[in-house]
């Protein structure tokens, strides 16, 4: 039996905004944060898969560094949603755009934003380096991702 275990990025910095493909960070006190509480966890893995973004990237170089896991790969797959035109744009700048924003929040699979990756084809793409990847496991296993 192998362990898959999955970890949500950490707050990111800055203002609050639909950050999808937007590269922002965690502070890195809260990374500290949650490198020590996985490394006292009882949770045992050797294999670290992790989207590339800077969010959960540093995180899994922080483990690396700290000889919690033996293999460290990144998953163009695992990275966020891209939100199009909104992504990264701080919610406090989109006021003129809540209609938009609405619809989507209410229904996600059939109303894209502007020049956004629709759910479908998200929802593929990671499906797609899921399958990829579990087929490949021989360890248990982190994925640090996104919600």
């Amino acid at each position: 039996m192998i362990n898959i275990y999955l970890l949500r990025h950490g707050k990111t910095q800055g203002k609050p905004a639909l950050n999808g493909r937007t590269d922002v960070l965690v502070a890195a006190h809260h990374q500290d944060q949650i490198c020590d509480k996985l490394m006292v966890s009882g949770y045992s893995f050797q294999h670290l898969i992790s989207s590339p973004l800077k969010r959960c990237s540093d995180l899994a170089r922080r483990l690396v560094a700290n000889h919690a896991v033996r293999q460290c790969d990144f998953e163009l797959g695992f990275q966020e949603m891209d939100f199009g035109c909104f992504d990264g744009v701080p919610f406090d700048e989109l006021q003129a755009q809540w209609p938009i924003l609405e619809t989507f929040w209410a229904d996600p699979a059939t109303h894209q934003l502007p020049q956004a990756e629709s759910l479908a084809d998200f929802h593929q793409r990671v499906t797609n380096a899921w399958e990829r990847r579990v087929k490949l496991l021989s360890n248990d296993t982190l994925i640090i991702a996104h919600g």
